[in-house]
C-alpha cells in the first residue's frame, strides 16, 4: 500500500512509515469495515425514504391511506419477535394439516413406515 492510500484511510502519515505492509492489513480490514457499514447504512435510508415517500403519496391520492403520525417502527423488540414467531409455529402446523389432508384424500400413505432411511 502507498502513502496516498495509507492516507485515505486514516494511517497518520508518522505511523505510516513504520510500518511493515503486514501491519497495515489491521487498518485496511477496519477501513473496509467502516465503508461497508456506511454503505448499509445508505441502502437503510434509502429504503425509509423511499417508504414515507410513498405514504405521502398514498395519503394525497389514495382513499384509504393515512400518513403515519409517528416515526415507522423499523427493529422489532422482543416481544415482536416472539409473537411473529408464534404466529408462523401456527401458520405452519396449519399448512402441514392442510398437506397431510390433500395428501391423504389422493390416496397417499401419511406414515413414514415405508421409508426407508440408512
Amino acid at each position: 500500500m502507498y502513502l496516498p492510500g495509507a492516507l485515505q484511510i486514516g494511517v497518520d502519515y508518522g505511523l505510516f512509515w513504520q510500518l511493515t505492509p503486514k501491519k497495515m492489513e489491521p487498518f485496511l480490514k477496519a477501513y473496509e469495515s467502516r465503508q461497508k457499514e456506511q454503505l448499509e447504512f445508505i441502502n437503510i435510508a434509502g429504503w425509509v425514504n423511499v417508504m414515507y415517500a410513498c405514504y405521502s403519496l398514498g395519503a394525497a391520492f389514495g382513499e384509504n391511506v393515512q400518513y403515519p403520525e409517528k416515526p415507522v417502527q423499523i427493529f422489532q423488540s422482543e416481544e415482536d419477535v416472539q409473537e411473529n414467531t408464534e404466529w408462523e409455529a401456527e401458520y405452519f402446523s396449519a399448512y402441514a394439516a392442510m398437506f397431510n389432508k390433500q395428501f391423504e384424500e389422493k390416496g397417499g400413505n401419511p406414515s413414514c413406515s415405508d421409508v426407508n432411511i440408512p
